[in-house]
């Protein structure tokens, strides 16, 4: 069988030397100006590789950038350090280098500091039962079952991070009977250490009532590590406040979703206590009603958004929370809205433009309508004023081709062109520019010297005698050169 031998690495790396020998030689041949700019160039080049060298790497977030609790943050830095993996710790995540991911994914993985689904902690609940353990230790156990499993369900809620749940029961007697009283505290961990919003304590409430049901709704405390109180039974106020401002942020967003095709619309919601019913009065003359306007046609600067009635204007004091089913929703419509209902009309009329404001305020109380029931609610709708052309547009006249004057960066960019084109070919012909060489001018003034002297001129032959005088070896180069060519023959 044939063998073939693997190719020498000899003749390559010749070949390669001849090649980098022919690039020293036709650099050096070249003008001071090419060397200098190789020169420069390799350094630029050294430089820049040893500041991306010397550049410590982006690196990698543990967790896939989760954010971890406090005593987590401990708990992996304790062992990051251990086993000597440098890391950084921003917004509570958790950055290693690249190359040392792996390794401090190893490390993390060692580490109780995941939160346990909640089919483990049922599972880990169960296998631990012994049959030799108390009545108020298995109730114990069962209430840090139940703890964990509201740990891990508030956890995954939006803005929060991680959450400590503690279930207490204790027993009173009172009159002679035992009573027993439960209460819960949870303690939020929120990301980038921000407050949550109503809806989120409402919904953290609610997941601690139903889980645990000998538990009261006034029994339930919510704290965060920041030093936020939320929820406590010590003032219930806290709790009024919280489902009040729950309720009005519901409120607004199903009303927006509803008004979602008016653009720039705004909606405010407030809770507020029913108004009490007017007294009957005694017939009178009917008072004339002034018809509805809009303030769309007058300029900008001079126009605002109508004050709403003394009666019905949201006040600008914050009053206490009322726990009421009745709401006062304020909508403020952009002035541009009916504008752009009133196209193609570039300038419509007061008249049309009432039209479209009452059908416009009709469509929201219909809309509002189909979120709250009729006559649970107050609706007072606004024009707000915003950027909107009142007036045709003023059009410049036109101008001829020829009379238009280019931008300053057209001129400047051609001039920027020719003068680097300028410099490179500057640059190139200094390069490829040969050395003059001293001596050249010599025989030239001797061969003239020698060709005048063949015509018997006594200057020229004194010229020629004092130039050998000075010169011996250029003018006998010449002189040989001459006589080469045939003398005067020549």
């Amino acid at each position: 069988m044939r063998t073939e031998s693997p190719p020498s690495v000899a003749p390559t790396v010749k070949r390669i030397l001849s090649r980098l020998a022919v690039a020293k030689r036709s650099v050096w041949a070249r003008g001071p100006v090419v060397r200098w700019v190789a020169v420069l160039g390799i350094v630029a080049a050294i430089g820049l590789f040893v500041y991306l060298a010397a550049i410590p790497s982006p690196g990698k977030n543990l967790g896939e950038g989760r954010q971890y609790s406090a005593d987590a943050i401990n708990s992996i830095t304790r062992a990051l350090d251990v086993a000597h993996i440098e890391y950084r710790v921003e917004d509570r995540r958790i950055g290693v280098a690249t190359d040392r991911y792996e390794e401090a994914t190893d490390v993390l993985s060692k580490l109780d500091v995941n939160t346990r689904s909640i089919p483990e902690i049922r599972k880990d609940f169960q296998a631990s039962s012994l049959w030799w353990e108390t009545p108020k230790d298995k109730e114990q156990r069962e209430l840090r079952a139940k703890a964990e499993i509201l740990e891990a369900i508030i956890g995954d809620l939006e803005e929060i991070v991680s959450a400590y749940v503690d279930i207490d029961r204790t027993q009173t007697k009172t009159a002679g009977r035992p009573t027993t009283t439960t209460t819960a505290f949870v303690l939020l961990e929120t990301k980038d250490s921000r407050k949550i919003g109503p809806k989120i304590v409402q919904s953290i409430k609610g997941i601690v009532v139903s889980k645990e049901p000998s538990l009261k709704e006034d029994a339930v405390s919510v704290w965060d590590r920041e030093g936020n109180r939320y929820l406590d039974p010590s003032k219930p106020l806290l709790d009024v406040i919280s489902r009040t401002q729950a309720r009005e942020e519901e409120l607004k967003q199903e009303i927006s979703q509803q008004l979602d095709w008016i653009k720039g619309v705004g909606v405010t919601v407030q809770m507020v206590a029913p108004p009490a019913p007017e007294p009957v009065a005694v017939a009178e003359a009917p008072i004339p009603v002034a018809e509805p306007s809009v303030g769309v046609n007058q300029p900008l600067d001079t126009e605002s958004a109508s004050p709403p009635p003394a009666e019905q204007a949201p006040s600008a004091e914050p009053k206490s929370p009322v726990e009421t089913n009745f709401a006062r929703i304020w909508v403020r419509v952009p002035r541009s809205f009916y504008y752009r209902k009133a196209m193609p009309s570039r300038s419509p009329s007061q008249e049309d433009l009432q039209a479209i404001q009452v059908r416009t305020e009709a469509t929201i109380k219909t809309a509002v309508g189909y979120v709250l029931p009729t006559g649970t609610f107050e609706l007072l709708v606004d024009t707000i004023p915003d950027e909107v052309v009142l007036r045709d547009p003023l059009v410049a006249p036109a101008v001829p081709e020829t009379r238009r004057i280019p931008s300053w960066w057209i001129p400047a960019g051609v001039g920027g062109g020719v003068a680097g084109l300028l410099l490179i070919v500057g640059l190139r012909l200094l390069a490829t520019r040969r050395p003059r060489r001293a001596l050249a001018a010599e025989p030239a003034r001797i061969r003239f010297a020698v060709e005048a002297d063949s015509e018997t001129t006594p200057g020229a032959s004194e010229r020629v005698r004092e130039l050998i005088r000075h010169n011996p070896e250029a003018a006998a180069s010449v002189l040989n050169r001459w006589i080469g060519q045939g003398g005067h023959a020549a």
